[in-house]
């Protein structure tokens, strides 16, 4: 268990160095990090921890697929969150879920204040909210400026971190 959540502190911090650089987390990272998951989870649990990574991993998915459809979160941070998913099972999954948006909601609070957009950012959220006739969706970020948007990877990371920190607690020296 220790080399899993090795391996996923290691990925999750790449993934984010990544999408902080380049503003995307790669395919190739992800696709790497479920197999290790999926491999991780069977050499613990036999074939039934395929069962728990397969759901871990599918959990983001289906949780998050509202706020990708309106375009509030990217492709790219719900297949991390899957990702992490995959390495911890259903139960850590939806944890880390919790732990990413509450760390995302202080981030966001804090970029909003230091952008000095916070009052804007929220009268767009009101008015995209009186948009929403049931007719057609649009999307939440069309034709919206940089200021609406941060890197949601470091977060990610963190709920990773969170989630594994008292596994590590318990083999740390000090």
């Amino acid at each position: 268990m220790y080399v899993q959540y090795i391996t996923l502190v290691l990925l999750t911090t790449g993934a984010a160095l990544a999408d902080l650089r380049g503003g995307k987390v790669p395919n190739s990272m992800i696709a790497s990090g479920l197999l290790c998951g999926a491999a991780g989870s069977v050499f613990d649990r036999g074939l039934s921890g395929l069962l728990l990574c397969a759901w871990g991993a599918a959990l983001p998915l289906l949780l998050l697929a509202p706020l990708w459809y309106f375009h509030m979160i990217g492709a790219g941070d719900i297949k991390l969150l899957s990702m992490a998913g995959a390495f911890c099972g259903p139960e850590a999954s939806f944890r880390i879920l919790i732990y990413t948006f509450l760390i995302g909601g202080i981030f966001s609070f804090v970029l909003l204040i230091r952008r000095g957009t916070f009052h804007s950012r929220f009268h767009y959220f009101l008015s995209y909210l009186k948009s929403l006739d049931g007719k057609k969706v649009p999307s939440y970020l069309d034709g919206v400026s940089e200021d609406g948007r941060f890197c949601f990877a470091l977060p990610v990371l963190f709920g990773v971190l969170w989630e594994t920190l008292p596994v590590f607690a318990g083999i740390l020296p000090f």
